[in-house]
């Protein structure tokens, strides 16, 4: 399997381009492929023609994939999602073709219409022969909590004839010419804005398509991370309180984390990188972003974000790309399966 990259500097390392080898079927390129997001198989016999193509970007706030599949079947189990952990929601926009989901009951998906299914729960999709769509993985907590509530959700169909769905299928045309210009768009200035968009068109979700009873307590705790980074008193003994839970109960939800504490800080770079990428806040002080992370000294904050990215806050923005001056992820890895599955669990 080999990895073409755009010849933008600033995609170079955020674009996997994937294509078939001559010695590959198309359902062991899509295996390869789709492995760290769903398990794959093939309901019937396809010809190496039909084995289609993957093209993945990273925008910063969530992943943009564009593929054109034969006919398989991608299913997410209930043993996946708990040795995966993916906490993320997959919108799709069919361009063309059919596909058949299911999520307890049989539905079918033409083309025009958009589906948002939680990666947290189970499902199954079967794609027919020249399936084409435009796929946006999206954060949960990228998302207000009303569009993407903690528990995990059934899946939204938006009908083609629908007006939000053609919101959506415009957004999709849009990020489509903007990946395939002569001078790509970097994505990551755009992150904010589209996701804002798709909270808009996907609206409320519905209380009743809940999984479950009760929310999942790690996602719980994530939110509630998320919506107060910004407060210099986002501690331990703070999240006990306002979430009525033992320090033991708290700390066993972050043991594969290295600790709370160290979830918090890293959540806090993630979000003073997304804006100090964010062309709309050039002009703001490297120290008010730190601020409004939830650091409390400039100092203290500049020091940790190269210990964790490598360089300064300064030298990142004045790098004139979002992406350029980071390494991949893991490094040196031209694997693209290696590399969507860091993006995964990074986003």
């Amino acid at each position: 399997m080999q990895s073409q990259h755009t010849t933008t500097p600033s995609l170079s390392t955020r674009c996997l381009d994937t294509r078939p080898g001559h010695e590959q079927s198309p359902q062991a390129f899509w295996q390869g492929i789709l492995a760290p997001l769903c398990a794959v198989s093939s309901p019937g016999a396809t010809d190496g023609s039909a084995a289609g193509f993957a093209t993945i970007h990273h925008a910063g706030g969530f992943l943009l994939l564009h593929g054109c599949m034969p006919h398989l079947e991608l299913r997410r189990t209930p043993a996946r999602l708990a040795q995966d952990g993916l906490d993320h929601l997959l919108l799709t926009c069919l361009l063309a073709g059919r596909a058949g989901w299911t999520d307890g009951r049989p539905n079918l998906l033409r083309q025009g219409d958009c589906i948002t299914v939680d990666l947290a729960a189970p499902f199954s999709l079967r794609t027919s022969p020249g399936f084409e769509a435009l796929h946006l993985i999206i954060p949960r907590l990228a998302l207000p909590a009303g569009v993407a509530p903690p528990e995990p959700m059934r899946p939204r169909r938006l009908a083609g004839g629908q007006g939000m769905a053609r919101l959506l299928q415009g957004l999709a045309a849009a990020l489509l010419a903007a990946t395939t210009a002569p001078w790509p768009a970097d994505l990551a200035g755009l992150s904010r804005p589209v996701l804002d968009l798709v909270a808009l068109a996907l609206g409320p979700a519905r209380h009743e398509a809940g999984a479950g009873a009760n929310a999942d307590l790690r996602r719980r705790l994530r939110r509630h991370i998320e919506e107060n980074l910004g407060l210099g008193r986002l501690t331990p003994e703070r999240l006990c309180t306002d979430l009525r839970l033992s320090r033991s109960q708290l700390y066993r939800q972050f043991e594969g984390d290295g600790g709370v504490e160290a979830y918090i800080r890293r959540r806090r770079l993630d979000r003073s990188l997304r804006m100090l990428a964010d062309p709309a806040l050039a002009e703001r002080r490297i120290g008010d972003i730190a601020y409004e992370a939830g650091f409390a000294d400039e100092a203290h904050f500049s020091r940790l974000f190269r210990q964790h990215y490598g360089l300064s806050p300064r030298a990142f923005r004045k790098s004139g790309s979002v992406w350029t001056s980071l390494p991949t992820h893991p490094a040196g890895t031209e694997d693209p399966t290696v590399r969507f599955a860091g993006w995964l669990q990074r986003l």
